[in-house]
């Protein structure tokens, strides 16, 4: 399985951290091609500074511009960037998917579960003109209130190759894809829509790190196709 463009879906949070060393994978790495696309509607606020990878003068700017800038200004003309600046809908996604090769991965770094619901159903449906594809959706938390819970979160993932599935597709198995609380965000109302928990910093790094691993264990055709997800802590993770 050779990734012939990859879709980032969200570059805020874990997004974010992950879009330099994803770049450099897929740079370097013989199953990839490095032709990345990076969608997100948001800007980048004050509030943002404590844990996601922005600078001061970042404020006010599109998150997925300053997730391209910043793979550009690293790695040059070495990577192919392109962005979304907008929120992701299943037109736009069907429109990508139409051009994006043989082997397309998509990756959902969002909070929202009606995106990851939509991006799934659109997947199911570009088997009628896709050979393979690949997606994952890093999730993550570190507890409300004055007392933290310990920051965990998972990777879940679900790819399809000559017909055949592996992994789990998510909007099959976990009730809060299937059935989404919230809708997904449109321009303008991200906040009211798809409201996000305060996250420890370290939250967004685990996240980052696990879906690194899993996208490189596809590439190195090491990954169990039996399973469907790591779930994580600090002090380890088990994957099933």
């Amino acid at each position: 399985m050779k990734i012939t463009k990859t879709l980032v879906v969200g570059c805020g949070g874990t997004g974010g951290y992950l879009a330099e060393p994803l770049a450099r994978l897929l740079h370097y790495h013989p199953n990839a091609d490095a032709d990345i696309t990076f969608c997100d509607g948001d800007a980048f606020e004050e509030s943002n500074r404590n844990r996601q990878n922005m600078e001061p003068n970042d404020i006010g700017r599109n998150k997925a511009e300053i997730a391209a800038l910043d793979v550009r200004n690293i790695l040059e003309d070495k990577v192919k960037t392109d962005t979304i600046q907008d929120f992701l809908s299943d037109e736009r996604l069907r429109s990508w998917l139409l051009d994006a090769g043989d082997c397309p991965m998509v990756i959902a770094a969002v909070d929202n579960d009606a995106t990851r619901q939509m991006i799934c159903a659109e997947l199911e449906m570009a088997k009628a003109f896709l050979n393979r594809f690949f997606f994952l959706t890093p999730g993550n938390d570190a507890g409300e209130g004055e007392r933290p819970a310990e920051v965990k979160g998972q990777v879940l993932w679900w790819g399809y190759s000559e017909g055949e599935d592996f992994g789990v597709n998510p909007a099959t198995l976990y009730p809060n894809i299937i059935t989404p609380d919230t809708p997904a965000p449109v321009r303008g109302q991200c906040s009211a829509n798809a409201p996000s928990q305060p996250q420890l910093l370290a939250a967004n790094f685990l996240a980052a790190a696990y879906t690194l691993n899993t996208i490189t264990s596809l590439l190195n055709r090491t990954i169990d196709p039996r399973k469907h997800a790591t779930f994580f802590t600090p002090t380890g993770a088990e994957t099933i």
